[in-house]
Formats: structure tokens, C-alpha cells, sequence
């Protein structure tokens, strides 16, 4: 999501106006722990403390670039996935939710279905949005 959420800012910048090349002088603290946490991201079946330590990584580069737009609503909505993710061993996903956008259910080692066991069920996988078949949480 944040990868997607980078390049959609960067596609929508230009097109109301913005210079891409503005982006040469751009000086982002921890970059590298971002790149580290992308990366972790894309391990197929990685086991769920790599997904967790991954929001971390993305949560501390947001949080020390707190001054650029919007970094600070990134850092809270990453922390908010992490929280609930790490308290309920997995990120849950509402399974009506995925069937009602045709989505698939996930394939890897971070979702869990939603149960009434759910902590912080409202942090959870359970914003459906239909064009794109996917389920999303606040803090996505």
C-alpha cells in the first residue's frame, strides 16, 4: 500500500502542476530502513514477525520525516497496522467483506480470518472497496 500510495502521489503531483524533477533535492531521513522494510515486504510466505518488524521500519522513517506532508498520517496508520496485527497474531480480515468484492482470500502468513476473538476488530481488514477487489483497514 505504501509503495502504491508513493507513486500515486508523485503521478497526481505532476499532473496538477508539480515538477518531478523537484524530487532530486528531496532528503528523506532513514531511507535506507525504508528500502530495508520494503524489501521484507515481498519475501514470499514470510512469517509474521518479518511483517511486523517491516511496519516498524515504515512507522520510524515516517515518524522521523514527520514534517513532510503527510508522514505523519503514514506513521499512524502504520503503527495503527502494527498494533493490531501484533495483538491478535496476524492481521485480520473480514471473510464477508473479501466475498463481497470478489477479492480472493489472502495467501500468506500475516492475514487471519476475523473472529469474534478480534482485538481491535475497527483497526482490521474490513473497508471494502469494490473497483479494485480488495479490503482495506484505517490504516491503509
Amino acid at each position: 500500500m505504501l509503495a502504491s500510495g508513493v507513486a500515486a502521489g508523485i503521478i497526481f503531483g505532476v499532473a496538477f502542476g508539480g515538477d518531478w524533477r523537484r524530487l532530486a533535492t528531496f532528503d528523506l531521513k532513514l531511507w535506507p530502513v525504508l528500502v530495508v522494510s520494503l524489501l521484507i515486504r515481498i519475501i514470499p510466505s514470510a512469517p509474521l514477525a518479518f511483517y511486523l518488524l517491516s511496519l516498524l521500519g515504515v512507522a520510524a522513517v515516517a515518524a522521523r520525516n514527520w514534517r513532510i506532508p503527510g508522514a505523519a498520517l503514514i506513521a499512524a496508520g502504520t503503527l495503527s497496522n502494527l498494533i493490531v496485527a501484533g495483538l491478535n497474531a496476524g492481521m485480520p480480515y473480514d471473510v464477508g467483506a473479501m466475498s463481497s468484492v470478489g477479492a480472493p482470500p489472502p495467501n500468506d502468513n500475516l492475514h487471519i480470518p476475523l473472529t469474534a476473538n478480534t482485538l481491535l476488530e475497527f483497526l482490521a481488514d474490513i473497508i471494502p472497496v469494490g473497483p479494485i477487489h480488495a479490503v482495506y483497514s484505517l490504516g491503509d
